[in-house]
């Protein structure tokens, strides 16, 4: 498997990303959509997906 595809379960595994998708434009760009109710699901969702690369 792929660097990027093992990101990308990584990503998706995350609790409130919906989806992921990549964007083939000069670098290997992983687009997430993510989903909360509140700021904190936000920020809890961005410090996940800042760890994970």
């Amino acid at each position: 498997m792929s660097e990027r595809s093992e990101l990308a379960n990584e990503v998706v595994s995350t609790s409130g990303v919906i989806r992921v998708n990549w964007l083939p434009a000069g670098h290997e760009t992983l687009v997430a959509t993510a989903v909360g109710e509140d700021s904190a699901d936000g920020n809890r969702i961005a410090q996940r997906l800042s760890a994970a690369g």
